[in-house]
């Protein structure tokens, strides 16, 4: 009776470590798929992160071009100013001419 109880022991422990292993066997799989799909998941990030670093850039040198524009214009308006306020002085002073002749 008792060589009975120690062989379904022993079988009992066979078919518990045989569940183990092959549980383990079936997480290490599943950490496999896991990490294959994070790996996966992070290429396609890091691809998306490229895509926006180039977006980026130029959106930086459309910030730029547009800011010499700017920066032209004023310039230009600058320089128009000066003209306007030149040929209105002009005016006036031609102005003064006329009404002192």
């Amino acid at each position: 009776e008792d060589l009975k109880v120690a062989d379904r022991a022993v079988e009992v422990m066979k078919a518990s470590d045989d569940y183990l292993n092959s549980a383990r066997a079936e997480d290490v799989y599943s950490l496999m798929e896991q990490n294959e799909m994070l790996s996966k998941s992070l290429e396609g990030l890091k691809k998306e992160m490229d895509g926006l670093k180039e977006e980026m850039a130029s959106a930086q040198e459309m910030l730029a071009s547009k800011t010499q524009e700017v920066e032209d214009l004023s310039s230009d308006l600058k320089v128009a100013t000066k003209v306007v306020v030149s040929l209105q002085s002009n005016d006036i002073d031609r102005k003064q001419q006329l009404e002192e002749e």
